[in-house]
């Protein structure tokens, strides 16, 4: 009886190992598959990650592309604006000397307009005067010529000669002459003489102080009388 016993109590407790073996194995394998699930799970989640990252890291190198883009794109409208800003500078510079020019140009022309009018006023008067003073020559010889012996001849270059007869009481013919032109700045000058006169230098300076053209003449005549005793 007692045999019979244990055999039934042995019984008992394998079939009681076999059913916690059993459930053992069962946890084990849950347990496994959780594990594995879980190990997949933190794959998947790695790989998303990565694939997140990659992306992330993409982005920001472009964002930083972007930014090196516009700073550069930056610089360079500063640039532009710095080169802009100084050809403004250098155009006003240009302006304001194209206007001192123009201004300084302006006084020139009217310096120069009023010099043309005061030399056009000058001219008139010179010609004035000197059509005075050939009217006063033609006076002088009309005087001289009958009681003199004078005569006279148009020359070229504007120029007249005076010719003295009845010097010589030996050759009352022959020809004394010297030859007169008013130039341009409105001074005698005597271009030719014969015979010389010596003091011909002197008389002339003194005509031209006097502007007394018959008492020239008469020294002419004097100093050619002078000359033929």
């Amino acid at each position: 009886m007692a045999l019979v016993a244990d055999e039934d109590a042995l019984e008992v407790i394998q079939q009681q190992t076999g059913d916690m073996e059993q459930k053992l194995a069962i946890f084990i394998e849950s347990r496994s598959q959780k594990l594995r699930d879980a190990k997949d799970k933190h794959t998947a989640v790695l790989h998303d990650n990565k694939e997140n990252a990659e992306k992330l890291r993409g982005e920001i190198v472009q964002t930083e592309s972007s930014t090196k883009g516009a700073l550069a794109l930056r610089q360079e409208r500063e640039a532009a604006k710095s080169a802009v800003e100084k050809k403004i500078t250098e155009l006003k510079g240009h302006a304001s000397s194209v206007s001192a020019k123009l201004q300084s140009a302006d006084a020139v022309i009217a310096a120069l307009l009023e010099k043309k009018r005061m030399l056009i006023e000058t001219k008139r008067a010179v010609g004035r005067h000197e059509s005075d003073k050939t009217s006063g020559l033609a006076k002088s010889i009309d005087l001289h010529k009958k009681w003199l012996g004078l005569e006279f001849s148009k020359r070229e270059g504007e120029r007249l000669q005076f010719i003295f007869t009845k010097i010589s009481e030996q050759n009352p013919d022959r020809k004394y002459y010297f030859t007169l032109r008013v130039g341009d700045d409105n001074l005698y000058e005597v271009t030719d003489c014969a015979p010389r006169v010596a003091a011909l230098s002197e008389m002339v300076d003194s005509l031209q102080k006097s502007n007394d053209f018959g008492a020239f003449v008469r020294r002419m005549r004097i100093e050619f009388k002078q000359m033929s005793l």
